[in-house]
């Protein structure tokens, strides 16, 4: 078993998809909130937790990088 934590910094339209990315692999959001005010474009923290088979959980963290905006 492996533990995985961290967190993710969206913006509002990447949240819901990584979401669901995340915990149809079994991955739990422990936080969803914002650090700064009037940033533009707006940026959201999600927080994430698990423990569970490494690959699992490196295909989790995939499927929710693949699911954000970053230029691959």
């Amino acid at each position: 078993k492996t533990a995985v934590t961290g967190d993710f910094v969206l913006i509002a339209n990447e949240v819901n998809p990584v979401i669901k990315a995340l915990q149809q692999n079994g991955i739990a959001i422990t936080a969803i909130h914002s650090h700064m005010l009037k940033e533009e474009p707006r940026l959201l923290f999600m927080h994430f937790w698990a423990v569970d088979d490494a690959e699992k959980l490196a295909k989790g963290l995939r499927a929710a990088l693949d699911v954000t905006n970053v230029k691959k």
